[in-house]
């Protein structure tokens, strides 16, 4: 490969944001090249003008996109991240909710699902409080703008890191072993969460959601694509619903219609 020029660096950080809405920045340069060098050699393409260009093509990149745009907007993650998201959501949220819904059907979107990671990891929260309280009935909705993530979501194939913090009664009770390395979310528990590609910008599919996950993606947008964003979310939810972001992210300097709750969750004004 021929070494990315500042100038094909900011025509694919354009491009990115054309396709994603996602604002990159050049320190993630070498992140970006790597990235695209996979699907480079897939191509036999080894420079990077070429690849833009045909990416960039609107006749003969318009299959190329979709691969493009789930090589730059892959990230890893795991079951269980982010500890104290999990204790709020099992041990405030499901239980003030199913107090002041006795007779009701709770309603989850995970937005930015990424591999599958999270909204199995909800769904493993609800299936355990299901167990507690017979009565509980939910349903979850999850997605992404990638094809190759929804793929990978469907498949529910887990290995190493991924599921370490499973707590090993949940992996035995939901989860097959594959093989020596490899798991597989058991197909009762898949049943539960509809995957779909949907990119955050557009108006959501759904709605009447009690709670809406949104985490470590806002990071990556622009001021404006957030605020519109967050006006998505907002529409989205019921009345009082919740809205859970990254740790690291935060609302301050967004126009949104959301009340400080806790770290990393809001609830929507009345």
């Amino acid at each position: 490969m021929n070494d990315m020029t500042d100038q094909e660096l900011n025509l694919f950080i354009d491009l990115v944001k054309e396709h994603t809405g996602i604002k990159m920045h050049q320190g993630k340069k070498m992140l970006l090249v790597n990235r695209l060098n996979k699907r480079m050699r897939t191509l036999g393409m080894d420079r990077y003008r070429e690849y833009y260009n045909f990416v960039a093509d609107p006749l003969k990149g318009k299959d190329e996109v979709f691969n493009f745009i789930d090589a730059v907007t892959t990230n890893e993650t795991y079951f269980y991240r982010a500890p104290k998201v999990w204790d709020f959501f099992q041990n405030d949220f499901l239980v003030n909710w199913r107090k002041d819904n006795p007779t009701g059907k709770l309603k989850i979107w995970s937005a930015a699902s990424s591999s599958g990671e999270e909204p199995y990891t909800i769904a493993l929260c609800c299936a355990e409080f299901e167990k507690k309280d017979k009565g509980f009935s939910w349903q979850e909705e999850a997605s992404d703008i990638s094809d190759q993530m929804i793929k990978l979501c469907n498949e529910g194939r887990y290995k190493g890191r991924a599921i370490e913090n499973v707590p090993k009664p949940q992996l035995k009770e939901y989860f097959e072993k594959i093989d020596e390395e490899w798991f597989r979310v058991q197909a009762s528990l898949k049943r539960k969460v509809k995957f779909f590609k949907h990119k955050l910008q557009d108006k959501p599919k759904g709605s009447g959601y009690d709670i809406i996950f949104l985490r470590n993606v806002m990071i990556y947008f622009e001021k404006d694509t957030k605020a519109l964003i967050l006006e998505h979310m907002s529409n989205a939810l019921k009345p009082n619903g919740i809205l859970v972001i990254g740790e690291s992210e935060g609302l301050i300097g967004v126009e949104h219609d959301f009340k400080f709750y806790k770290p990393s969750v809001y609830q929507k004004k009345e």
